[in-house]
């Protein structure tokens, strides 16, 4: 080890363990963007193209089941 090299480490070590201080600067977080998965895009697309081949029918409602 040459004599140089242990006050540097010894420089890098305090200014990584001041970094942990409660008065250190913070920076804020960004906002995280919304990011819709590509099983919600899927799911979605097929809805839609559903919806184009067959329209949803007309409920009729003598047909509904009856409450409990």
């Amino acid at each position: 080890m040459f004599p140089i090299e242990g006050p540097l480490a010894m420089d890098a070590t305090r200014s990584l363990a001041h970094s942990a201080l409660p008065d250190a600067p913070v920076v804020p977080d960004e906002p995280p963007r919304p990011v819709r998965s590509s099983r919600q895009r899927l799911a979605q697309t097929l809805r839609s193209l559903a919806d184009r081949l067959e329209p949803p029918r007309c409920v009729d409602p003598a047909l509904q089941p009856r409450p409990r």
